[in-house]
């Protein structure tokens, strides 16, 4: 079998098994998934996906966004299910408006790529409220979950590096994926760490 095709399920398992990982939190009762949150995540999983595909042609360097696309529907529905809704907040607003303006964008100019970089906006945006959580509560994220998403991300950066067509835009969503879930890992480690020595 081709190595760039070991990776490329290497990346849709490691995806499958971190958010196994994340929605058991859910059903432990130590992680309430709100509705309007995990329906922009759906909605920016979702365009990433069919952009990205458009972009690169490879069904190979989707594996991962396969993945990731089903289970935010999936996490939606529990969401929906535990009828747990917030009020919007002005960083879901932000991002609602970016995804718009990627499926717009599409649309007038005609361009995948166009509306792959934009959703890739949205995608930073979203992280933010994580960030936050992360340092304020780092006890409430699964330190390994993350892990294993950021490996994901590696796996597919390995895939899209392997699978090479002279195609640089096709190493913008991997790369940002590794910076976004590297960057919850670190300080999910470095908030503990803290908040363990101010408890000595």
């Amino acid at each position: 079998m081709d190595i760039s095709k070991i990776f490329s399920i290497l990346a849709g398992v490691f995806m499958f098994l971190g958010y196994v990982l994340y929605d058991k939190e859910i059903f432990l009762g130590r992680c309430k998934p709100n509705v309007i949150s995990w329906s922009l995540w759906t909605m920016t999983s979702t365009i990433n996906l069919a952009s990205y595909f458009a972009v690169t042609g490879d069904i190979m360097k989707i594996s991962l966004s396969v993945v990731s696309s089903f289970f935010c529907i999936v996490t939606l529905i529990i969401a929906i299910a535990k009828k747990n809704c917030k009020p919007i907040t002005s960083y879901e607003r932000c991002t609602l408006g970016i995804v718009l303006t990627s499926l717009v964008a599409w649309y007038i100019f005609k361009s995948s790529l166009c509306a792959n970089v934009i959703v890739q906006f949205a995608t930073i945006i979203a992280f933010v409220p994580t960030y936050q959580n992360a340092w304020k509560t780092p006890s409430n994220e699964n330190l390994t979950a993350w892990i294993i998403f950021t490996l994901s991300f590696v796996m597919l950066l390995v895939t899209v590096s392997l699978r090479w067509n002279g195609q640089i835009e096709s190493f913008i969503y991997p790369i940002l994926g590794v910076i976004l879930h590297t960057i919850v890992v670190a300080i999910i480690i470095y908030s503990r760490k803290m908040k363990s020595k101010l408890l000595k």
